[in-house]
């Protein structure tokens, strides 16, 4: 698929009047791929008389994917294009990966740099436009084509006979790539070029996972190799190696090349290589990276789903090229991970209800099964509610309800007032059980900010801030693939999204709207900072807490906490994993998390 070419376009009649706004170029063809370039002249360039521009002048270069041969799931496209006009003397590179969307819309020079050029086109009736345009890079799922340009090969040769090693494995150049189609983050690795292992010049490449990487297992990877100025193709191979492999300064190698004239070659060289994960095994955490304490065989769980192409309301961002309706499958598959992970956690079957309101299966009345769910009269001491789907600007969840024996289902939404006032009544007369409400849709901290307003006994654990995205990837959402323990923290995949990270809101049960606010039990390791002294209050008394001097000068920054004093520390520390003090430090975890109020608990009995 990578490939080069070159396109010149001529336009002619600029000032007959006769050209539209947006002047289309002829398709051409790069590779697989065909293109068209689109250019906007100045409004001045269509009279004969100079006079101040009303528009500037954009030209675009379009991919047109009802052409060619596309390949299918394409997630990215790296191109390097260098534009150029004969007349004005204009001539610049730019070099993007982007989406197949964004790409059918087309990129091209700065506008500034283009206004600049064009200002003296007035008088011109004519223009030539060139554009030499690389595929650099190929992104599908769990598989990556790419073109790897190396300049002045005989340098890169020469350099590295001047600096031996033994073996010749000094990597010489170095590039990083990712494959996708494993979880939120890509697989990434670091691609490593070793030139002249031998008296006639051959080379061989090395790939290891890069610092930061998915934690990896084991990873099977087909790779092909070739050498286009040189017309050569190496045998198809299949590297595979277990986590220290793969993660060692080589890494895992490939066969060197059988290529004597690469001995003699000057001047450019032109790698051509596939490289695609025939499987991957991550290490998945026992439990979850983030206690929620959502999790309990004493605990009454409703799972809902809205979603597809009939239910109103807004889906969650799509990553990659995921269309409007596979939101329906990652919904599926949202409560499908939640439901498996219950069940492991000792979570019975029958304390846990599943209801999807796509408009396809006759449903009871969403208000009715809300009402039905508050009013059940059983040994539970949580009823937990988790919704994913679509959501008003406002974050009312959406549901399409097709009635018991009707033919057509109706739009409802229930705002977030709605279902905490049918939760008071319906547990009026009697003592009120917590209610924990887990939001996977747009703008679901606005279900924090009602919770506050209602005054809620329970908890509310919401995808994002109240006017802000959720995402999505074709495996789940990335807010309920961390939660299950199955995906990252969001605001890791910060680089992944475009408006910045995806940042969990929380209502908690000491009233508190905002962030959540996560430390991990590897930074209470890594505390070096001197003894901090600090009175905790315990049962209205205050006394120094030793076994905290070293963990809490790392702790107060990730929580932020203040000084002593000021806010408890406790009400802080809901979510966290906290290790027990132990006689060379704070190195051991607990078996199970502790909420704020177990802390304390432990704290006052530890006395």
């Amino acid at each position: 698929m990578p490939a080069s070419g070159r396109n010149v376009w001529h336009i002619s009649g600029l000032q007959d009047g006769r050209s539209d706004s947006c002047l289309y170029g002829p398709e051409f063809k790069i590779g697989d791929l065909y293109f068209q370039l689109q250019f906007h002249p100045p409004a001045n360039a269509r009279v004969k008389v100079p006079s101040a521009r009303s528009q500037p002048s954009v030209l675009y270069l379009v991919l047109l994917a009802e052409l060619g041969d596309v390949p299918a799931g394409l997630l990215s496209l790296k191109l390097r294009a260098t534009f150029s006009i004969e007349e004005v003397g204009f001539k610049q590179r730019i070099e993007v990966k982007d989406s197949l969307l964004r790409w059918r819309g087309g990129f091209g020079p700065t506008d500034l740099q283009l206004d600049a050029a064009m200002s003296g086109l007035c008088a011109a009736d004519a223009l030539t436009i060139a554009v030499a345009v690389d595929i650099l890079e190929v992104q599908t799922p769990r598989a990556i084509v790419l073109r790897w340009p190396v300049d002045s090969f005989e340098v890169v040769r020469n350099g590295h006979v001047a600096n031996p090693c033994r073996a010749g494995f000094h990597a010489s150049l170095s590039r990083r790539l990712e494959i996708w189609g494993w979880g939120e983050r890509p697989l990434e690795l670091r691609m490593d070029l070793h030139p002249s292992i031998d008296a006639t010049g051959n080379i061989f490449v090395s790939l290891r996972l890069d610092r930061g990487a998915l934690p990896v297992e084991d990873l099977e990877l087909r790779f092909d190799f070739s050498i286009e100025e040189l017309g050569y193709h190496a045998t198809s191979q299949v590297l595979r190696g277990d986590a220290r492999a793969w993660s060692r300064s080589l890494g895992v190698a490939s066969l060197p090349t059988d290529c004597s004239a690469l001995s003699g070659h000057f001047g450019t060289l032109t790698l051509g290589l596939s490289v695609e994960a025939l499987s991957c095994t991550l290490r998945r955490p026992s439990s979850s990276p983030v206690w929620t304490d959502f999790v309990s065989p004493d605990f009454r769980y409703l799972l809902l789903s809205a979603a597809g192409h009939s239910v109103a309301g807004l889906p969650e961002q799509l990553h990659g090229e995921l269309s409007w309706s596979s939101f329906a499958s990652v919904c599926s598959a949202n409560v499908h991970a939640l439901r498996s992970s219950l069940l492991s956690s000792g979570v019975p079957t029958e304390r846990i209800d599943v209801a999807d309101f796509s408009g396809e299966v006759e449903q009871p009345h969403p208000r009715q099964m809300l009402e039905d769910f508050f009013r059940r009269l059983d040994s539970s001491t949580k009823v937990v509610i988790y919704y994913s789907g679509h959501a008003t600007k406002d974050g009312a969840w959406c549901f399409r309800w097709l009635p018991t024996g009707q033919k057509y289902p109706a739009d409802v939404t229930v705002a977030p007032h709605e279902l905490f006032q049918w939760n008071a009544q319906a547990q009026a007369n009697r003592a009120r059980v917590p209610l924990e409400i887990l939001v996977e849709s747009q703008c679901a901290g606005s279900w924090c900010l009602a919770a506050k307003d209602a005054q809620l006994i329970g908890r509310v654990f919401a995808a994002c801030a109240p006017s802000a995205h959720a995402w999505a990837a074709a495996h789940g959402s990335i807010f309920t693939s961390w939660i299950v323990g199955q995906g990252p923290e969001p605001s890791l995949t910060a680089k992944l999204f475009p408006g910045g990270p995806q940042v969990p809101w929380e209502y908690s049960r000491s009233g508190a709207v905002g962030p959540i606010k996560i430390f991990s039990a590897d930074r209470i390791g890594r505390a070096v900072a001197p003894p901090l002294s600090l009175s905790l209050a315990c049962n209205g008394s205050s006394r120094p807490c030793s076994s905290l001097d070293t963990a809490l000068p790392s702790m107060a920054s990730p929580l932020g906490m203040s000084t002593p004093g000021s806010t408890p520390w406790s009400a802080s520390l809901n979510r966290s994993v906290l290790t027990t003090p132990s006689p060379t430090g704070w190195g051991s975890q607990v078996s199970r998390p502790l909420s704020a109020s177990a802390g304390r608990r432990r704290l006052m009995a530890s006395r």
